[in-house]
């Protein structure tokens, strides 16, 4: 008995494992989720079971076995709840269509394998399916163990033949059957995962087909063939996608097997003949190509597959190099007016400050070569500091202008006044910001010189009147007061323009200004108002600090010279004590009270001044110094003859001795000229009497002697200078004068002419009588000055 159970189980489980490996190889083809296909699973497995259940088992009447249990746990396990579900409503079915005493529990055998299969496969298969391990064999055989526990179990609702059937089938049950569901399992179990690996396959060969297919570039897989010597013969197309049919005006099934050099003109077919033996040597290859099969631009991708094989992949890009073209002009055309334009132009990375690139004329202005401006930062070139430059670019932000003044240093060191024009560009990506620098170096010193000379006095350097009355009215308030003004005047200096020239009274006002700005506080206001007339505006200052100043000033000024002349200056002093007065009349009283002071200082200054000129003509030529000498004796001479008085004789001796004084503004190489006087000697020479009138005149004891000495070179005919008087327009003193000075220069040695005799002299006189002299004064002069000292020399 125990033999024929034995051998009718392995037989069941042998038909078993042949059904079921008939029945994976048929529907594990298909997809799991078609519900036709779960139904006809379903019916496939109920009608495996129904075959089982053909050859059962016997063991009394109405109870058989088989291995129906192993059949739907498995198909719990691998095919889930549908296919599941019908097979145990089939085989279910069929059991209890056969009837017995065993039926009830032989259809719950059939739902308890079919729970735990499903079970199992809630819990496990997943895992179980992906677990490494090919084969989970210990798995698979617990599960058998756990089904047919189960079912040993459900042999006592058998009732009184229960412990007779558990003791007949339990070492087979316990022994074979979970051994059949662990072969079952595993044959499943292969089957699914190669209909997995399948699948994946499939699918992947689809996706990557379709992405293929859709991708927009051409792709296409070419075989070489080459002939006996190692040459390419031809070059067949193995497969291409959609793109490159369309490509090459063809279809996909044309394309397989036709020569790739066929479908294209002469040049592009030799380019992939090259294309293919690059491509075989180096393995792959990138390369642009315009094609003019088509006259559009393409990009090759090729790469080799096998040793006589290579993809090829094809993109347009006509539109992309059109633009590349097209930006590569525009980039051509800027960079040829960054590197031509005369401005100094640099780009810049705003984040790091690092000099991206330059153009040549900042090069030229910086004295740096291209590549050393490209390792600098702009902070190497700005001298500013940071907070300062921070300051510049806040201002120009609040002004509302895109340029920034900065400093900027040369190779060299010197330093560059430069405006910076910046803004925002993109160059392949990158944010970076264009500058345009402009050096206003000189623009800038030109307009501080304008500013300077809008407010200075180009001469001393002082403030001018502008600024003066600006400040005054800045000054004029409360926490200054109290406020005193010193107007102060250059003594002599117009005596010094006539006598030694206006570049020694210039000397002289800045000689004076100096002595001021040394004196007064860097906060006090020194102003040239006038052409000698300086004032001198002192906050916080009253009058008797403010005669303390002139004091200093005085005392330096007194120990001063400039070229032997005394340097002299009036002062007059105001002070503004209370709110209410008004700084008009505060500045009318300084000068009133400088005005006084003048009087009784110039007239001393004036006296010296008279003698430090004569001084200085004789200085420049002794000859002049013996001239005004004898011609002062001959007018003392005359002034006897003439009966004139003590005092009259006196004034003509010292007219005689001053006619030549305004030759001390003369150049001294024309005064001691040994060669013949030119033209444009005599020019210069005729100016001396008014030279000697100026300086003079601005004595007032000396104002008529200046009138005399202005016309002494006047002629009786109306032909000399500078007034062409005639007659007795000519003043009686210069027509003596003009006798005196005459005479002294025929007989003196003359650089013209060799001296002449006293007879000589006397005849020239007599000659010129009533034209150049005044006849009746030159026979006086003959007869009792000319003739009687001739006689008393005897």
């Amino acid at each position: 008995m125990l033999k024929e159970l034995f051998l009718g189980l392995i037989y069941n489980i042998s038909l078993l494992l042949v059904l079921s490996m008939l029945y994976s190889s048929l529907t594990l083809k298909v997809k799991e989720n078609n519900k036709n296909i779960c139904f006809l699973t379903g019916v496939i497995i109920g009608v495996v079971g129904i075959g089982i259940m053909t050859h059962p088992i016997p063991l009394m009447e109405g109870v058989f076995f088989d291995a129906r249990s192993v059949l739907i746990s498995s198909t719990g396990l691998f095919f889930g709840f549908g296919p599941t579900l019908i097979a145990t409503l089939i085989t279910g079915g069929y059991r209890f269509y056969l009837g017995g005493i065993g039926a009830p529990t032989g259809v719950l055998v059939i739902v308890t394998s079919a729970a735990i299969g499903l079970l199992w496969r809630r819990i496990r298969y997943e895992k179980m399916l992906n677990e490494d391990k090919k084969y989970p064999a210990i798995e698979l055989y617990i599960m058998g163990m756990v089904v047919h526990i189960a079912m040993l179990l459900e042999m006592l609702t058998l009732g009184s033949v229960s412990v007779f059937v558990m003791k007949s089938i339990f070492l087979p049950v316990i022994i074979i059957y979970p051994i059949g569901s662990l072969m079952i399992g595993i044959i499943l179990k292969y089957q699914f995962d190669n209909k997995r690996i399948q699948d994946k396959i499939q699918y992947n060969e689809n996706k990557y087909r379709t992405l293929v297919n859709e991708m927009k570039q051409s792709l296409v897989l070419i075989e070489v063939v080459r002939d006996t010597e190692g040459t390419i013969d031809s070059l067949i197309i193995k497969d291409a996608n959609n793109n490159f049919c369309e490509l090459a005006r063809t279809t996909n099934d044309e394309i397989r097997g036709a020569y790739l050099p066929d479908i294209w003109v002469s040049s592009d077919r030799s380019y992939c003949i090259r294309l293919a033996e690059e491509v075989l040597e180096k393995g792959s290859h990138t390369e642009e190509f315009y094609m003019e099969s088509f006259k559009k631009y393409y990009e090759f991708h090729s790469y080799k597959t096998t040793n006589n094989q290579f993809a090829m992949l094809i993109n347009d890009i006509t539109n992309r190099k059109e633009m590349e073209l097209s930006i590569l002009e525009r980039e051509n055309r800027y960079k040829s007016l960054f590197n031509n334009n005369h401005a100094v132009m640099l780009v810049i990375d705003p984040e790091s400050g690092m000099i991206i690139d330059a153009n040549p004329s900042a090069c030229s202005f910086y004295m740096y070569s291209l590549e050393e401006l490209k390792d600098m930062k702009i902070s190497d070139i700005n001298v500013l500091p940071e907070r300062e430059v921070n300051h510049e670019m806040a201002l120009a932000k609040v002004e509302n202008r895109k340029h920034f003044d900065f400093i900027h240093r040369l190779s060299d060191g010197e330093m560059k006044d430069v405006e910076v024009y910046s803004g925002p560009i993109v160059v392949g990506g990158e944010n970076l910001l264009y500058s345009i620098i402009h050096d206003v170096t000189e623009k800038n010193k030109k307009q501080k010189e304008i500013e300077y000379l809008s407010f200075h006095d180009q001469l001393t350097g002082l403030y001018n009147r502008r600024y003066f009355e600006e400040e005054l009215v800045r000054l004029d308030v409360n926490r200054n007061l109290p406020l005193s003004l010193i107007m102060s005047d250059v003594n002599g200096l117009k005596l010094v323009n006539d006598a030694f020239g206006h570049a020694m009274g210039d000397k002289l006002l800045i000689s004076s200004a100096n002595i001021m700005k040394t004196v007064c506080r860097e906060d006090d206001i020194i102003s040239r108002v006038g052409g000698d007339e300086i004032v001198i505006l002192l906050p916080n200052t009253d009058r008797k600090q403010a005669y303390k100043i002139i004091e200093r000033i005085r005392a330096i000024a007194e120990e001063s010279k400039l070229e032997d002349i005394d340097l002299s200056i009036s002062f007059g002093v105001s002070t503004k004590t209370e709110k209410d007065q008004d700084m008009e009349t505060i500045y009318k009283e300084a000068e009133d009270d400088m005005y006084k002071n003048k009087l009784f200082e110039s007239k001393k200054l004036k006296g010296n001044m008279i003698d430090t000129i004569i001084n200085a003509l004789y200085e420049k030529s002794p000859m002049e110094e013996a001239h005004s000498e004898r011609v002062s004796e001959l007018c003392g001479e005359m002034g006897v003859v003439l009966e004139l008085s003590h005092d009259e004789i006196n004034e003509l001796k010292s007219t005689g001795l001053l006619h030549d004084i305004g030759k001390v503004a003369l150049d001294d190489a024309l005064l001691n000229k040994k060669e013949r006087t030119t033209k444009a000697d005599m020019e210069q020479l005729r100016r001396h009497p008014d030279i000697g009138y100026n300086i003079l005149s601005s004595v007032n004891s000396l104002s008529i002697t200046a009138e005399y000495v202005l016309a002494h070179h006047e002629r009786w005919d109306g032909k000399g200078f500078p007034k062409g008087l005639k007659e007795e327009e000519i003043p009686y003193v210069s027509r003596i004068i003009t006798l005196a000075d005459a005479y002294d220069s025929m007989t003196v040695f003359n650089k013209n002419r060799k001296p002449m005799t006293n007879d000589e002299a006397i005849e020239e006189i007599k000659r010129c009588s009533g034209t150049q002299f005044d006849p009746i004064l030159a026979a006086i002069f003959i007869e009792k000055v000319l003739k009687k000292n001739k006689k008393d020399a005897v």
